[in-house]
Parts: C-alpha cells; structure tokens; sequence
C-alpha cells in the first residue's frame, strides 16, 4: 500500500475564523507540528486560511454600488482582523513551524479545498460546531462540505463553544495516546492502513485500537477476521519503520488492540460508547452527498456530532486511496 509520505503530516491547512473551535484547530496543527523532530531541520508548515462566504459580500448590492462596496470593505477588515488574532495565537503557542496566512472569498468549502491543492497539504485541520437537526439538514456544515470534497484526509475538531478558551488549548496540546479506527471488515482498511503510521506520530499516539461491530451469531469469524487485520498491521507498521528514519522505532513499538463490540443497535450509538478513553479517531467515509445526506448524513458525521469531549477525528475518504497523485506525493 502507499505511504501519503516517508514521515507524518508536514503540511497542514488549518481554517481560522477566530471561533473557539478554530482555536482548537490551530492549536491541534501546533501540537503536531511537535511530536516529531524532523530531519534535516525541515520545518512543520501551516497554512492559516480565512475564508469569506461570497454570499455575505454579494448582500451589499441590495444597497446598490456604494452598500456593495462598503460592506465587502467591512468583510476584508473583519477578515485581516481574524489573521491578526492567529498570528498572535501563532506566537503565543510559541511552537517551531512555518506558518502563512491566507484571505480568500468564495464558497467556502470549495476555497479550502482548492487552496489545500494549491499549497499540496498532507491534511486539512477545521473546527465544527457539531451542527445538527434541520440546520444541518437544510445547509449542512462547512466541516462536512469539506469532508465531502477534500482530496486529503481531513481533521475536524468539535468544541463547545462555551468552553473557556485555556481549557481548549490544553486538550488540543495533550498527546492523543489512543487512537480509535472503527473497522466494517469491507475493505474500507485499504484507506485506513497507510495513514496508521503518519496519525500517531502526528497526534503522539502510542496505542492503535481496532473496533468492529458485529451481531451475536457473526461473532467466531468477525473475531478472527479481526485478528488477522490486527496481524496486518503489526506487519505494516514493521515494515514501514524501516522507511522513516528517526521516528522508526516509534512507527515499530505501536501497540495495536482489538476490540469486538457485540450489538444491535445504531453504529453510531455503539461508536459513541467506545470513545470513553479514546483521544483520536480514524475512520473512512464514502463521501455521501445530495439527497441521501440530507436525510442520513453518514456514520462519521454523527459520531463527530455525538462526540461527549473534544477528540480530533481524521476521516479518509475512499476515493483518496484511488487519487494517483496523492498517492505518489
């Protein structure tokens, strides 16, 4: 299987509108950049992006010439204010990296996938507010937009918003020392696998736990498939701790658990249960769109949406492990 690259992720794009669930984001991409020292001195790169809805720049015209252009000047100063407030929470997270900040106006989901193509970022760190019921339905969120679209993998972040801000600094900074990758057994792992290696180093994970749901009577062959994937990506991960310098010995002494969960109820209730202790989830999303998201939305947005404490979730869409540029990057 492909490595996205020899090492964890270096280049991140990080979406800042100075919420509190931005602030995590940045936080989360200031924490990666120090869980691993990287040869030959390269730096951790973040790219700071706000981004403007055309729509809010677009309600001026009902005032004619003069209402459009005043209020698209009201935009771009609140926009170079909001870049001000990350480079002073750049500095005060006092982190080595390399960080450029970006004002972009568009669709928002569409602006920041393009310019994570653009920039050729390993990922894409974006806050959510956890959107749900008919607001979420009617427009859905930004966060699941990009989740949709993006090329990379992406890295959402759900805080409340109540939340003093010291206390979502903190757990953005902490290691994620057990990483959650709930499995279907359906090949969806073919994604997963080859991220395994860059999520831990990046998020300071030592313990990968794989998690399948199954029903009673599926219960003797889930468990062996189980093990045998297990099997697997102990095998992976030795092997690809050859390739990655100084973090090897890191890639080769992480643990890898099984857990089999034997239920009948939602996936995503049961997921939901088996976060107590877990401090970073992978999973792998189909990207659902249109009128089947409207009304189902998708496994990995409920659990992002249910989620009691803040967990960093790293979603993997299927068609990233078919993309042939992402793959030889």
């Amino acid at each position: 299987l492909p490595l996205p690259r020899m090492g964890p992720f270096r280049r991140v794009l990080v979406c800042f509108d100075g919420s509190v669930c931005s602030v995590a984001a940045l936080a989360l991409a200031s924490r990666m950049g120090t869980c691993f020292a990287f040869e030959g001195g390269e730096p951790f790169e973040v790219a700071v992006l706000n981004a403007t809805d055309e729509n809010k720049v677009l309600e001026g015209s009902r005032y004619g010439k003069g209402g459009f252009e005043s209020n698209r000047s009201q935009l771009e100063d609140k926009s170079r204010s909001v870049l001000r407030q990350a480079r002073d929470l750049v500095r005060v997270l006092d982190v080595h990296m390399h960080a450029e900040f970006y004002a972009r106006t568009g669709d928002v989901p569409r602006v920041i996938c393009d310019l994570a193509d653009e920039l050729q970022c390993d990922a894409i760190v974006i806050g959510t507010h956890g959107r749900s019921g008919v607001s979420r339905v009617v427009s859905g969120s930004v966060c699941e937009n990009v989740m949709r679209r993006a090329k990379v993998p992406v890295i959402a972040v759900r805080n409340d918003p109540e939340i003093p801000i010291e206390n979502v600094l903190r757990d953005a900074m902490r290691e994620h020392e057990r990483l959650l990758v709930p499995l279907a057994l359906k090949g969806e792992e073919a994604v997963l696998f080859p991220f395994l290696a860059p999520t831990c180093i990046s998020f300071g994970s030592n313990t990968i736990v794989l998690l399948h749901i199954c029903k009673q009577q599926n219960e003797k062959k889930a468990r062996e498939a189980l093990e045998a994937k297990a099997a697997e990506v102990r095998a992976l991960l030795k092997n690809a701790s050859g390739k990655w310098g100084e973090c090897g010995g890191t890639v080769e002494s992480l643990n890898v658990e099984t857990q089999l969960a034997i239920s009948t109820k939602d996936v995503a209730d049961v997921l939901t249960e088996h976060l107590e202790g877990i401090n970073a989830v992978l999973f792998c999303t189909h990207g659902r769109k249109g009128f089947s998201r409207m009304l189902n939305g998708s496994i990995a947005e409920s659990l992002l949406r249910r989620a009691s404490h803040s967990v960093p979730f790293l979603s993997v869409k299927r068609a990233i492990a078919k993309d042939k540029q992402f793959a030889e990057k």
